[in-house]
């Protein structure tokens, strides 16, 4: 009996570390600790999961559409993209960069790097890189509107 229970969550969508059949894929990424990172923008939300990959995630949280945190800065070498899920006191910030020098290749496209950095208050609880390999980032999937750095008076991403 409890065989098929665990198949049944298994089948149930977001239950392993995958976007569901009603979400797009934003960001994707394997870490440099072998870890997985991915967003995903659902209807009406936006939903970021860590852990292994194919597996039910560590870490799970929800942000709406209107809630969500999605600072874009630009410069003349490429652009910054940050996204930020809270849960109580820490912050799950999600950083892509984007070089225009930087050729892209089949494994990365558009030249990108990424990392994810665990935040609370000002005190930073990791930092962790993603593998050039595999990274992806999907802007236009986001529904949230973004804001461009300092627009809301903040001085951080």
């Amino acid at each position: 009996m409890k065989r098929l229970i665990l198949l049944a969550l298994m089948l149930i969508p977001g239950v392993v570390l995958a976007c569901g059949a009603n979400e797009e894929q934003v960001f994707a990424c394997t870490t440099t600790k072998a870890k997985f990172v991915q967003v995903c923008q659902a209807p009406t939300a936006v939903n970021y999961a860590f852990g292994k990959k194919g597996q039910k995630p560590e870490l799970a949280l929800t942000s709406s559409n209107e809630k969500m945190r999605w600072v874009r800065d630009g410069g003349t070498g490429g652009d910054t993209d940050a996204l930020t899920f809270t849960n109580g006191r820490t912050r799950y910030l999600i950083s892509v960069y984007t070089y225009f020098d930087k050729l892209s290749t089949a494994e990365n496209e558009g030249g990108l790097s990424a990392s994810l950095e665990v935040l609370q208050g000002d005190k930073t609880l990791a930092n962790i890189e993603c593998q050039e390999s595999g990274l992806k980032f999907n802007p236009d999937a986001l529904k949230a509107k973004s804001i461009r750095w300092g627009e809301d008076g903040t001085d951080s991403f």
